[in-house]
């Protein structure tokens, strides 16, 4: 059973696990009261870990969207391993049956790419401050709906013009103005939302 929001800070959020390598890999799956809108899977910054998902849980979770995450554990193909989360999440009735998407920030971009263009059932993407320049490649000639959020004051991303240069004629983008790469949550989110919203219906 996945645990509507509201019981979120009281109970904590429940665990999902799938196996990976031979190992357990486990991560957090929070949902609003049925049937959400849709399911966003997380991957998160390298400064930050699954708990990461409790933040986005309450700042789109209001607002009809299952959120989900996990710490990656070491592996040979990451991709994979997300992969397997993706059934993993999605072999519950609660969630087998609405739309899902990927949000990657950061480090966490390029799978959040790779996994959004090896999975075609996945309806979009939203890359927060994504450096590699491997995205372009992965996405260029991608139709499905992506959001690009982007810092001016980026100073950790080298390749900021190049990603927006492949991706701007099929993306919404986002410019933040005076922003460094490491912003809260809670500056985008309802940005995120309004998007999301013109997608999900």
């Amino acid at each position: 059973m996945i645990y509507p929001l509201l019981l979120l800070f009281a109970l904590g959020p429940p665990v999902f696990s799938f196996e990976s390598d031979g190992k357990k890999v486990e991560g957090y799956i929070v949902s609003p009261a049925p049937p959400a809108k849709a399911l966003v899977l997380y991957f998160h910054r390298s400064i930050e870990n699954r708990e990461a998902v409790k933040e986005w849980a309450r700042l789109l979770g209001s607002h009809g969207y299952a959120v989900a995450g996990y710490t990656a554990t070491p592996t040979s193909d990451l991709v994979a391993q997300a992969g397997r989360a993706v059934r993993s999440l999605r072999s519950g009735k609660e969630l087998r049956q609405i739309p899902f998407l990927f949000m990657g920030a950061s480090l966490g971009t390029r799978v959040a790419a790779q996994l959004f263009a090896a999975e075609t059932q996945a309806r979009a993407l939203v890359l927060i401050v994504p450096g590699s320049k491997e995205i372009c490649g992965l996405l260029k000639s991608e139709k499905r709906p992506i959001f690009l959020i982007q810092a001016e004051k980026d100073e950790i991303v080298s390749h900021s013009e190049t990603i927006y240069r492949c991706l701007s004629s099929t993306s919404k983008h986002l410019l933040l103005k005076s922003t460094g790469h490491r912003f809260p949550p809670s500056q985008v989110s309802a940005q995120i939302v309004e998007w999301l919203d013109s997608i999900f219906k």
